[in-house]
């Protein structure tokens, strides 16, 4: 008798086990993929996306770890939140430097506000609690410039600006408190620039919206789940945003790069941006700061993909970096940053 009860609780230990490594391996093999073999286009080219969540794959395991034989499966939770910590920990912690003495402080801000966002109440209340001396904003549409120029407090305050419209999600702004000469707009890919002046000291500012890559679906009654990304055009646009700022630039002059990217930190297009500007999030903001949330999250305060950046030339010290993800109306959260500009030489 003792055998025969013996035998099934041994083949459900070998099940339970045998589930604990299968996830693990299936988490493993969607890092390795995703960080030794990253594609711009296809099945794979998903991975790197999603990839902080496909690597809580293990975490199904937790219920079966309360069992007392289960030793295996608390083996891989651990071994697999060792993994994900080692991956993506770093990334959560940032101890910016304090600004140097005499340093030029300044604020900025960048906000996709969503085109069709018609709570211009509440689009004004965003843009007003940015309280940033620099705002781009992007897929700004008609209704919204309307309300932003009829806006007594933002009229006062951004007496320097640049709005450009449109209907097709292509629309870009740029708000200064400072003095800024020089401003100009493209369509596509959508850019937005102007030269600041700061303390005796100009500053390129430049908003940019590449637009999303690709996404092919696989549509199962009502549902559709994504099967294939093709991220190649957007990294051309974005590549085309680099080769405008090179043109724009002065010698020597420090720059500002803002905006609503489409991309996340885990793609090889990233790897091209922050070989020329820093990304002020990995020096100066701690944790997640995702700023992306699909629609029906719209009202929740928190975001699912981090695709909003702040970067700036090596020059320019970040200091601080938050998001603000209360529902605006936008499926965006606005992204602010504190920043030191060193002193012009002397003369």
């Amino acid at each position: 008798m003792r055998t025969t009860l013996r035998r099934p609780a041994t083949r459900l230990r070998w099940l339970v086990e045998a589930s604990a490594v299968a996830v693990l391996g299936l988490a493993l093999l969607c890092y390795l993929l995703a960080i030794a073999f990253p594609q711009r286009h296809g099945l794979l080219a998903l991975l790197p996306i999603f990839l902080p969540y496909l690597g809580l794959l293990p975490l199904v395991l937790l219920p079966l770890a309360l069992w007392p034989g289960a030793r295996l499966v608390r083996l891989a939770l651990v071994v697999g939140g060792v993994l994900w910590g080692a991956l993506f920990g770093p990334g959560l912690v940032a101890f910016p430097a304090p600004a140097p003495p005499g340093a030029l402080r300044l604020s900025a801000a960048s906000w996709n506000v969503l085109q069709d966002n018609h709570d211009l109440e509440r689009l004004l209340e965003g843009i007003r609690g940015a309280n940033a001396d620099l705002i781009v904003l992007h897929e700004l549409a008609e209704p919204q410039q309307a309300a932003i120029v009829t806006d007594p407090s933002l009229l006062a305050r951004y007496r320097w600006r640049i709005l450009v419209p449109s209907d097709r999600y292509l629309g870009v702004g740029l708000l200064s408190a400072y003095p800024m000469s020089d401003a100009g707009s493209r369509e596509f890919p959508p850019m937005v620039w102007g030269r600041v002046e700061i303390g005796g000291r100009s500053l390129l500012v430049v908003g940019a919206h590449p637009l999303p890559g690709q996404i092919g679906w696989l549509h199962v009654g009502e549902q559709a789940l994504p099967i294939s990304f093709n991220s190649v055009g957007r990294d051309l646009q974005v590549e085309q945003v680099l080769t405008a700022v090179a043109a724009l630039r002065r010698p020597g002059e420090p720059v500002l790069l803002m905006g609503d990217f489409n991309l996340t930190e885990r793609e090889p297009i990233y790897r091209e941006l922050t070989t020329q500007f820093v990304d002020a999030k990995r020096v100066a903001g701690p944790g997640f700061q995702h700023t992306w949330k699909p629609w029906f999250l719209l009202a929740a305060p928190f975001a699912l993909l981090r695709i909003d950046y702040l970067f700036v030339s090596p020059d320019v010290q970040p200091l601080t970096l938050t998001t603000d993800c209360r529902p605006f109306g936008s499926d965006h959260c606005l992204v602010r940053g504190e920043f030191a500009l060193g002193r012009p030489p002397a003369p």
